[in-house]
Order: structure tokens, then C-alpha cells, then sequence
């Protein structure tokens, strides 16, 4: 998975937070780029079963697309606690460095943060994600799109990726 084709499915998944219908015009005005890349981007991820086209909501994650995007905001949210709360990053730095990070480290770095960071739980301030293994299903034509159930580990509270 490129880092270009994970920031299309968490731009997808954000504004189907937001709005009944994401098109094509929305998704290349938030990702800063031409509608045509756009199209072409879709088409790539609708053959290789990351989003279906609905024509009520516009584009919908499938299970496999929710879980991709679930798996981001969790690499994403861990690396803002290590940066955080081990190297000393203040609030207004971890975002952007996230958004670098979270697309060139391994599952096995961040199982093995998760774990590191799990040890030193009751010292945290800053809520992580724990994915939930089930539960997404598939988008139909006749309900919104699903989005990954993000949980914070410590308020045990459904989350959005901004809050906690």
C-alpha cells in the first residue's frame, strides 16, 4: 500500500464523517489534487476492493478499506503518545511527524510500540486506538458508510480521530 493510496482512504473516511455523499470534487479539493487523479485513484481502489461506489453516498469503504484506515489511526495515534510522552514533542510538532511516520514504520515496530506503550498506560495522558478485529461490515446501498470503531483504551469511549 502506497502512502499516497493510505492518505486517499483516511481523506475518504473523513469526509464520510461529515457528509452524506463524498465525491470526487470533495476528495480532490481536500487532497490538493485534480479531479482526474482523483478518478483514477478511485478506479485502482475499487478493483482492488477498498472502496465501492454507491449511488446515494457517492464512495464507501468495504471491510478491507475500514480496516486499512482503522490500522492507520491506530499507527498514527501510537506514534503521537511515543513522540509525546518519550521524546518530548509538544502537542503543536506530533501531528505532522505522525502523518510522516505512520507510513514508513512496520506492523512489527508498531505491535512492539503498542506493547511498550501498554507497559507504561497508567503514566500516559494522551489516548491511543485499539482496533477492534470485527464488527466493520460491508457498506449496502442502503445505509451510510461505515466507519472503523475506533476505541480509546482509556475513557473506553468511541472516538473520532480528533477526540480524547
Amino acid at each position: 500500500m502506497t502512502p499516497n493510496k493510505e492518505d486517499y482512504l483516511k481523506c475518504i473516511y473523513e469526509i464520510g464523517t461529515e457528509v452524506d455523499k463524498i465525491s470526487n470534487k470533495e476528495i480532490a479539493s481536500r487532497m490538493q489534487v485534480s479531479p482526474p487523479a482523483v478518478s483514477e485513484m478511485i478506479k485502482r481502489m475499487i478493483s482492488e476492493g477498498l472502496l465501492v461506489k454507491d449511488k446515494t453516498h457517492g464512495y464507501l469503504l468495504t471491510d478491507l478499506g475500514s480496516q486499512l484506515v482503522s490500522d492507520l489511526y491506530r499507527k498514527h495515534r501510537l506514534i503521537e503518545v511515543f513522540l509525546l510522552e518519550k521524546l518530548d514533542y509538544t502537542t503543536e510538532e506530533v501531528h505532522e511527524e505522525a502523518e510522516v511516520l505512520e507510513h514508513t514504520v512496520s506492523e512489527h515496530f508498531i505491535d512492539q510500540l503498542d506493547h511498550m506503550l501498554e507497559l507504561l498506560r497508567p503514566a500516559l495522558t494522551v489516548g491511543q486506538f485499539q482496533r477492534k478485529a470485527k464488527g466493520l461490515s460491508k457498506p449496502t446501498k442502503t445505509v451510510s458508510a461505515k466507519r472503523p470503531n475506533l476505541v480509546c483504551i482509556f475513557c473506553k469511549g468511541s472516538m473520532t480521530p480528533m477526540n480524547c
